[in-house]
């Protein structure tokens, strides 16, 4: 066949003629619907009618908005889940990849009627996912600064079957500091209180209540409310007198002097004593070579963690413990000797 043959064009054909009877068709027709007017008693005359467009944006624009706004939750749902997919199937599908492409592709060769009547099925007010929801409900939006959301739909689907649990978490989030929740104390109360009054089986359960009147009293403290951290000590104590929480908030509230305490263990430790505990032999050397020694290390950019002890050399630190042991009655359970063979078995 010569490349300028007019009948290369012969191979569009069945393309064109399936675009011409399934989408130009239809769009002709309508077209030539949308420009008529009429009603259905008198019925409906072809007149360009273009006041259909208008009277149809005028009378509709709130589910017109709404429709927009739904296409791009889905389409921005779809770039969310799409590319991640896409990345871990050609990249990390192994021998399973052509496996994971047909379970992405099979839905595609299901009709859009079918897919329509499936979810109407799955969102049915007879459904399990319905019947879930309605017994379950969503998350809680009166949740004091929504603390505890987590917590309070837990225990709602609690009530309707029982959850499977880890006895030891997996994943531990240490909050620090910059946490927008670290100091939000009454938001903390109002949270906890919200949830008491909203699940009666916390009161119970006599740990989880003693958990919950241990974190109450602690916020209590924090706030500087120490009469209800005395109250919430106080039924901490009976629903369990091992909650560990009572014993930090009664510390917290005890009418002590403010001011700095230093807490150490009794004992001296020289860098001799960190030298053999790290498994060195302690040698003598000037003061001012350990101080160049310490500054050129602390300017590398990694070291080993041994090496970090030769910051000891720099300066020497004493911490007086006369103030905590005269006005709290402290006691060290551990000396200075103690606490140096834990630090170097851990190093």
């Amino acid at each position: 066949m010569s490349g300028r043959s007019p009948a290369r064009f012969l191979l569009l054909g069945p393309g064109l003629l399936w675009l011409g009877l399934f989408f130009v068709v239809p769009m002709c027709f309508m077209g030539v619907v949308s420009l008529e007017s009429g009603s259905l008693t008198t019925g409906f005359q072809f007149t360009w009618e273009f006041s259909n467009f208008t009277d149809a944006i005028a009378d509709y624009d709130e589910q017109f908005l709404r429709s927009f706004v739904y296409g791009g939750i889905a389409t921005a749902l779809a770039l969310v889940i799409a590319y991640p997919l896409a990345y871990a199937i050609a990249f990390r599908g192994g021998r399973w990849k052509n496996l994971l492409l047909l379970a992405v592709i099979a839905p595609f060769f299901t009709t859009y009627l079918i897919r329509t009547l499936a979810w109407q099925t799955i969102l049915s007010d007879q459904s399990p996912v319905v019947d879930t929801l309605r017994t379950i409900g969503l998350v809680a939006e009166d949740a004091p600064g929504s603390q505890n959301e987590d917590w309070d739909l837990l225990l709602r689907a609690a009530r309707r079957a029982p959850i499977v649990h880890l006895d030891e978490p997996l994943v531990r989030v240490l909050w620090g500091r910059t946490s927008h929740y670290a100091y939000e104390y009454a938001t903390k109360i109002s949270s906890l209180r919200w949830m008491m009054q909203r699940h009666p089986e916390i009161s119970g359960c006599r740990p989880g209540a003693a958990r919950v009147y241990g974190q109450l009293a602690c916020w209590s403290a924090a706030t500087g409310n120490k009469s209800a951290a005395w109250q919430f000590s106080k039924e901490a104590v009976r629903a369990n007198w091992k909650e560990p929480r009572t014993a930090i908030a009664l510390a917290a509230s005890a009418p002590v002097p403010p001011g700095t305490y230093n807490i150490a263990g009794d004992g001296e430790v020289s860098v001799a004593d960190v030298a053999k505990a790290l498994g060195g032999r302690p040698v003598k050397i000037p003061a001012a070579a350990a101080s160049a020694a310490s500054a050129a290390i602390s300017h590398l950019p990694s070291v080993p963690a041994a090496l970090e002890w030769l910051h000891a050399a720099r300066t020497s630190v004493v911490m007086d413990t006369t103030k905590a042991k005269r006005q709290l009655g402290w006691r060290p359970t551990h000396s200075s000797a103690d606490t140096l063979a834990a630090l170097a078995s851990a190093v």
